[in-house]
């Protein structure tokens, strides 16, 4: 092995990782959608509690040694531009872009490892820190040629010496659902789809739409089906159609406590990109907001060449596509107020017409 250096300050490295991830359930969205836009099938996550391990295992077009140098050792370096299409080779939307995705688990582990294989070439690169005079040094090490083994395509990424406690792998599993839609059974093209095991968790399409969609629903409507019981206004109704804004809004039976699980999310490319918010509406204007659970999606806001979402993607930042965005959502929002008041009357009258009968 050779040593060698990121085209990057190591504080630069430690701004970016330690900063940007705090959350295990974070550092590994990373990894996960590094596999997503590997073509990828499965991601296998596998956690050693006491020895503070984490091992990230796809079966993914695996990279060359120059492909390893290139993705891992050149911070900020934008994915997408090999991509004419902007699709990987399965047909998907690449969601990595800005090339700090590496970087996620230098906030809450000290080193990790890559193996990856292609066309029976393994090749590896391992990155280790140390504290020197109060900073953090990094030093990479990666193969000066690789190694020729019978494997098949993938990557193994190995994080080690954790220096934050990782939650149990329910409560992981549930923070990984909630904050990506990428997962899917398979389609005609693409059979074997995409599937993420932690352990004995399968957190697959249908594990999500039962955790975040399909429980404890009072009132339930689509975007863009039922948008005109929010709105006549067609320009609304337009920038809604034209952008291809898809969304579900929820009233839950039970009033939600937990904050992240209230409100309105936005997701990008499958991948979240704005963190539960009600925008600029006051939640106290209507009694439904307390039972509020939205999700919608816009992937249109990560095809334009300006950065509408903020590198951490618990937010967006504030740019003319994003107000006129937050302007089309509010609107939604506020009706639901009104509808919510609306379809509790209609069915308490319903009710009572019942009771009658009886």
């Amino acid at each position: 092995m050779k040593t060698t250096h990121f085209d990057v300050g190591a504080n630069a490295v430690v701004q970016l990782g330690e900063n940007l991830y705090k959350n295990t359930y974070g550092v590994l969205i990373e990894y996960i959608t590094n596999s997503y836009d590997a073509d990828a099938s499965f991601v296998k996550i596998n956690i050693d509690r006491i020895k503070g391990t984490v091992t990230i295992e796809d079966d993914g077009v695996g990279m060359t040694l120059d492909e390893l140098g290139d993705n891992f050792l050149k911070v900020g370096n934008n994915r997408r531009k090999k991509y004419i299409t902007k699709t990987t080779d399965k047909g998907r939307l690449v969601t990595g872009r800005k090339g700090f995705g590496k970087l996620a688990c230098f906030g809450l582990f000290k080193s990790f490892k890559v193996d990856t294989y292609k066309n029976n070439q393994k090749s590896t690169l391992i990155v280790t820190s140390k504290l020197n005079d109060d900073e953090f040094e990094y030093e990479a090490l990666i193969d000066e040629k690789s190694t020729h083994i019978k494997h098949s395509n993938g990557t193994i990424i190995y994080l080690s010496e954790n220096t934050s406690e990782i939650v149990d792998n329910e409560s992981l599993s549930e923070s990984i659902a909630k904050r990506l839609n990428i997962m899917y059974d398979g389609t005609p093209t693409d059979p074997t789809g995409f599937k993420i095991y932690l352990e004995d968790y399968e957190i697959n399409q249908s594990y999500r739409n039962q955790l975040v969609l399909n429980h404890d629903i009072k009132f339930s409507y689509k975007i863009p089906e039922d948008i005109n019981r929010f709105t006549k206004n067609k320009e609304i109704i337009n920038y809604i159609n034209n952008n291809k804004i898809t969304g579900t809004i929820i009233a839950r039976e039970k009033t939600v406590r937990i904050k992240e699980n209230k409100g309105v999310v936005l997701f990008a490319r499958g991948k979240l990109c704005q963190e539960a918010t009600y925008f600029n509406i006051n939640p106290s204007n209507s009694y439904g907001y307390a039972h509020l659970y939205a999700e919608f999606h816009v992937d249109f806001i990560d095809d334009e060449k300006k950065d509408n979402i903020g590198t951490d993607r618990t937010a967006l930042n504030e740019t003319p596509t994003t107000i006129e965005l937050f302007k089309a959502i509010e609107t939604l929002i506020k009706a639901y107020g009104n509808l919510y008041d609306d379809d509790i009357k209609s069915r308490d009258n319903q009710a009572i017409e019942d009771f009658k009968t009886d």
